[in-house]
């Protein structure tokens, strides 16, 4: 059986400190203030957003001691790094099916570079299937940031958004790939109508919002296990 504890990552926390990480913070040019890891990861992976990068990893500096990283649908393990990077005691679940083998050594190849391979546990598997048998996995750490970047299709966002809800901290902050899609909008919505202990991080402060920061792909939410409502009934009718 799962092994519950009140373990909680600190949200209010990761939005106090944010801004801090970044220059020209309420213009369109927003961007790190440090390259420590950037310019690295850049040459692994010419595309990644460096903003998005920098928020992960100051999430993942958010979280209690006993709360890991989650992401789903790791690839070449940028985003993995960047979430780790400079949290030496962090530990994360890489959930993610790669059956080409030099992909898998190329990502195996990225990690250690960074000599993280000590801090990630790596499941060759679909997410279902790791979340299924997580289930019977007695531990006593819970989920307090998660990264889903694998299917974008309605039914494996909701599926993956629903199934690591018994697994994530008091409070956590999930992030969601390919949101500037309608399938992924409407599972996003739909997930929050059935729980409202979750909502859409949008303002940081009164002058900026997260899409200034990461454009429309990624939507950022928050789960506080202690709310009970987020959204009005004419707002999910809205969404529908």
């Amino acid at each position: 059986p799962f092994t519950y504890f009140t373990a909680k990552m600190d949200v209010q926390k990761f939005i106090q400190q944010l801004p801090n990480f970044y220059e020209n913070w309420e213009h369109e040019t927003v961007q790190p203030k440090s390259d420590q890891f950037q310019q690295r990861l850049k040459q692994i992976n010419p595309e990644i957003s460096v903003n998005l990068m920098q928020l992960l990893n100051v999430a993942v500096g958010c979280l209690e001691a006993s709360e890991m990283y989650c992401e789903v649908g790791t690839q070449d393990g940028v985003s993995l790094i960047a979430a780790l990077f400079g949290h030496p005691e962090q530990m994360a679940y890489a959930v993610s099916e790669i059956s080409d083998d030099n992909s898998l050594e190329q990502l195996v190849e990225n990690v250690q570079h960074f000599n993280l391979e000590e801090q990630i546990i790596f499941c060759n598997q679909d997410f279902e299937s790791f979340l299924l048998e997580l289930r019977e996995v007695e531990t006593d750490s819970q989920i307090g940031v998660y990264y889903y970047q694998g299917l974008s299709d309605y039914r494996s966002v909701l599926m993956s958004l629903l199934l690591v809800r018994l697994f994530l901290a008091n409070q956590a902050i999930i992030l969601v790939n390919s949101a500037d899609k309608g399938t992924v909008q409407q599972a996003i919505w739909d997930f929050m109508a059935a729980s409202p202990q979750c909502q859409i991080l949008l303002e940081l402060s009164d002058s900026i919002n997260l899409n200034q920061i990461l454009g429309g792909e990624i939507q950022v939410l928050t789960w506080n296990a202690e709310q009970t409502f987020n959204y009005s009934v004419s707002t999910f009718q809205d969404q529908q």
